[in-house]
Parts: structure tokens; C-alpha cells; sequence
């Protein structure tokens, strides 16, 4: 490898960086490399045989490596360029020991195709290309068999890796080997117990981000309950807004508000409180003394995963979806893959531009019909969670 003349270009998402260098004494006579060692550091292999290694933080873009004494060169200077930032890595990706947060996405083909095949075509067959629901065509996610996995990793690849041993393929749902047209890779993170009552997150590998279980208590067969038992909650709850506006009061400490004990379901925020677990109280119980922490019906939906990470978690940024996510999940799958989904409806962020007292939730139904629609912020619907 001829070090003073050779540069080397890596492409991450949009970010390119070079590989320059500095200082060189001649040609070597051996091979040197480049890689990333154990997900944290850059090594290079000196002349000599021997090697030196330089962390990578969140905010370096260059990485300095110096030879050993008697090595042909002095140093390498490995210019990652400015665009070298988490934001700009895919979200699952590791470059150089820098994680990814950027949820990434490659072309698709919507074409309809045999289940398992590559191959597409231009005009339907009415047997074939149809939306899944309610007949073979598309194979859904049998959570019955599904058995506890991922609870204890501190990484979620380490959850899913874990989650892949214990269930197989069970733990992956494959748009290419189990759907008729575009929809996307999933996998299972985390699954609190065995069979439908243990409730589950899973990863949209499209987008890289997590989708919780349903928030709130399910009776013994893991179906969501009713009445007052904590399955549904108020818009102000489920997406932490604490503002007076649209004809809503979600201030915090008001006697009529609708989020007077300052509750985010989803997101975590130091002036809120985040639950472990749902109540036997009203839909819309505004007072803390009814969310003091008893159960873990809220937490376990999530896998346990907070904003602060643990020996046993990952830090996980979790958040209410709003309605492009449910657009865009819909498209990779996400009816044939999470739980106590179809035939709900749940809270998206988004707020409804021409009534602001209204704000948008998902309705996908079992039907295969699937719809948004605007319902006032202070009534109570289902909620479930998304993370990075």
C-alpha cells in the first residue's frame, strides 16, 4: 500500500471523508489497514508490526495515528470531513465507532408479485394481489408463539440478536419471503413474556425505529381492556403538550386542564412524569396521586427502554408518532406485524390543521381498510409509542 500517494473514499449515507497523509518516509512493504476495532476505535497496522488506537467521540471529525519509532512514516491524519456526524449515518449503522441516527431508506418496488419472488408484474391477478387481511396471501406475525427475548441486552442490536436466538425466524417478519409487494423488514426487539399477554416492541428496518406495544392494561388473552381500566387515554397524556391552545388546556396545574399532572406517555421530559404503569382510574384522571407507580403496564410496552441508558438497556428516545410515521410503517407492514393493532385506533401528534381542538389517530382495521381520522384532543383513545 503506497501511504503518500494513496486516498481512500468512504461514503455514509451523505457524509464523505478522506484518508490523507502525512509525514511519509517511502513506500511500504506491507499491507496497512483501516477498520473499525470493536465498534469503538480506528486501528492502522504500522510497519514494524505493531499498532496504535484513537477513540472516536461524538464531535471529532478527524482522527490523528502515530507510527512507532523506526516505522517508514510518522503519522496518518484521517480527515472524516465535516458532514461525519450521527445524524448522517444510518440509524443501526456504526462507522469508525460512531452510532447512527438518521432513518434512511432505499428505493422499493410496489409491484405485485408471488410471495417470495423477485419477480414482478404490471397487471394484477385478482387470486393473488390482494391486501392480505383475511385471506393467505400474507403471512402475519403469530405472537402466541412468540417467547420472551431481549429484556436484559444494552444494545438493541444486542436485543435483537438475542431475540433471533431464542425465537428464530420467528423474530424476523420479511416483506421479500412473506408479502405480496413493498413492505419492509421487521424485527423483534424486545418481548416482555411468552404468548400474547408478554407485550412485544419491534424495528421497522426501513426507517430504523422502534414501535412500542400498546400502552395500558390487556386482560388475560393480551387484548387491550376497556372501560376505566387504563387502555385509552387523552391526547395531552400521550404526547406531553402542556400548552393552552386550540381550544385544549393542557397546562400543567390547572384545575380545568386536561393534563393538569403534567403526564407524557411517550416522551420523556424533565418538567413531566412518564409512567411505569396505567391505573384503575378515568380515562383522563388528572391528578399525580393517581399515577403513583404501581404495575408496569406503560413500561413494559416500551421493553423497559428509557431515555436513560442502564446495564441492561439502551437509551431509547421515545416519542408519539405522528401521522407521516403511521403512513409510512402502514407501507412497510406494520399491520401484519404489531399487536393489538387492527381494529384500534391510536393518538398521532399530528394535529388537525382545520379543527386545532382535534388531532389525528390511526384506525388500521382488520378488514384491510385502513384511515385517519380527526377526534377531539380531549376524548381518549389508545397509544402506543415510537423510538430511536
Amino acid at each position: 500500500m503506497n501511504l503518500s500517494h494513496s486516498v481512500v473514499v468512504f461514503w455514509v449515507a451523505l457524509a464523505g471523508f478522506t484518508v490523507v497523509t502525512s509525514g511519509c518516509a517511502g513506500i511500504l512493504n506491507e499491507t496497512s489497514s483501516l477498520h473499525s476495532d470493536s465498534g469503538v476505535t480506528l486501528t492502522e497496522g504500522l510497519a514494524d508490526g505493531s499498532g496504535r488506537s484513537a477513540p472516536v467521540n461524538e464531535t471529532d471529525t478527524f482522527v490523528v495515528m502515530k507510527a512507532e519509532k523506526g516505522s517508514a512514516w510518522s503519522s496518518v491524519h484521517i480527515d472524516l470531513g465535516e458532514h461525519f456526524l450521527s445524524e448522517n449515518i444510518c440509524s443501526g449503522q456504526s462507522i469508525f465507532g460512531r452510532l447512527g441516527r438518521a432513518a434512511c431508506m432505499g428505493t422499493t418496488d410496489s409491484r405485485f408479485r408471488d410471495v417470495g419472488s423477485t419477480t414482478s408484474r404490471l397487471i394484477p391477478v385478482v387470486a393473488k394481489d390482494t391486501d392480505g387481511h383475511g385471506d393467505a396471501n400474507i403471512a402475519e406475525v403469530n405472537h402466541s408463539a412468540l417467547n420472551s427475548c431481549g429484556m436484559t441486552q444494552d444494545s438493541i442490536e444486542g436485543r435483537i440478536e438475542h431475540c433471533a436466538t431464542v425465537n428464530g425466524s420467528a423474530s424476523l417478519w420479511s416483506g421479500a419471503s412473506q408479502s405480496n409487494s413493498s413492505h419492509g423488514d421487521w424485527k423483534l426487539v424486545t418481548k416482555m413474556a411468552n404468548g400474547n399477554t408478554g407485550k412485544s416492541d419491534w424495528r421497522d428496518e426501513r426507517t430504523k425505529l422502534l414501535w412500542s406495544d400498546h400502552l395500558g392494561n390487556i386482560d388475560g388473552s393480551g387484548v387491550p381492556t376497556g372501560g376505566t381500566s387504563q387502555s385509552s387515554f387523552g391526547w395531552c397524556f400521550a404526547s406531553g403538550n402542556t400548552e393552552n391552545s386550540g381550544g385544549v388546556d393542557c397546562r400543567i396545574g390547572e384545575s380545568n386542564s386536561h393534563n393538569r399532572a403534567g403526564l407524557s406517555l411517550c416522551a420523556e421530559n424533565h418538567n413531566l412524569l412518564t409512567p411505569n404503569g396505567a391505573h384503575n382510574v378515568s380515562a383522563v384522571a388528572n391528578t399525580i396521586v393517581s399515577w403513583v407507580e404501581s404495575g408496569t403496564s406503560i413500561s413494559d410496552a416500551k421493553g423497559g427502554m428509557k431515555l436513560a441508558a442502564t446495564s441492561t438497556s439502551p437509551s431509547v428516545e421515545w416519542r408519539l408518532p405522528n401521522r407521516e410515521d403511521f403512513f409510512q410503517a402502514y407501507s412497510n407492514g406494520m399491520s401484519f406485524v404489531l399487536p393489538r393493532l387492527q381494529d384500534r385506533s391510536f393518538w398521532l401528534s399530528t394535529v388537525y390543521s382545520n379543527f386545532p381542538s382535534d388531532a389525528w389517530r390511526g384506525l388500521p382495521q382488520v378488514t384491510g381498510v385502513v384511515f385517519v381520522s380527526a377526534a377531539s384532543r380531549t376524548s381518549a383513545h389508545e397509544v402506543r409509542c415510537i423510538g430511536q
